[in-house]
């Protein structure tokens, strides 16, 4: 702090206040005195930053010049950088940790329906499913069980279809044959091979 004149009212050094030492040759004493304020950054040393802050007392006609190295202005800054980076840290570590927790949750019981669907590929519809989830999932994997059903119905219905068919087709007293549009026989009742006069069902189906 220093008066009108520019002479030290207050240092944190009492020998510079004792001695009335005259700063108004430093510039920014000089604007503090004149009723200026703000505030700047300088060099007094080679490679080492100065911050200073400078305001007038008007009523006294004093004026107040802070001035602190760059290190010492900044580090709090610093110090709250350092905090925030290990904030995101942390947060970016407990993100890949639920990441990798969810992607596990959700791809198991993908992965279990995908291998009972290659079961029902290669024709075993003897699967089931429990939903493990509520969600989408859940859904798809009860959409899953009752298409099983459904297929396993049809396959039924089909079997039955096929045998009823057959012994209408073995059993039937008339001749029932099928021949491809070029006229060579498919099929023949055990009827038509009696009919046609052959020993053997095998030797009338390699006639055209």
């Amino acid at each position: 702090m220093v008066d009108g004149q520019g002479d030290l009212i207050a240092h944190p050094d009492t020998r510079r206040v004792l001695s009335k030492m005259n700063l108004r040759h430093l510039p920014m004493v000089d604007w503090a005195i004149t009723g200026k304020e703000g505030s700047l950054e300088f060099e007094p040393f080679k490679g080492e930053k100065h911050l200073v802050v400078y305001k007038p007392i008007k009523e006294l006609g004093w004026g107040v010049v802070v001035e602190v190295t760059g290190e010492e202005a900044y580090e709090p800054i610093k110090k709250v950088a350092h905090m925030a980076i290990l904030w995101v840290l942390i947060a970016l570590a407990i993100a890949i940790l639920c990441s990798l927790f969810l992607t596990k949750k959700l791809t198991q019981p993908i992965k279990a329906l995908s291998l009972q669907m290659a079961e029902v590929s290669q024709g075993n519809l003897n699967v089931w499913m429990k939903p493990s989830t509520q969600d989408e999932l859940g859904l798809l994997t009860g959409s899953f069980n009752r298409m099983i059903q459904d297929l396993k119905q049809s396959q039924e219905a089909l079997r039955e279809t096929e045998e009823k068919y057959s012994n209408l087709f073995k059993n039937l007293k008339d001749m029932v044959y099928i021949t491809s549009l070029e006229g060579q026989l498919i099929d023949v009742n055990p009827a038509g091979v009696k009919m046609l006069g052959y020993p053997s069902k095998d030797e009338l189906m390699r006639v055209n």
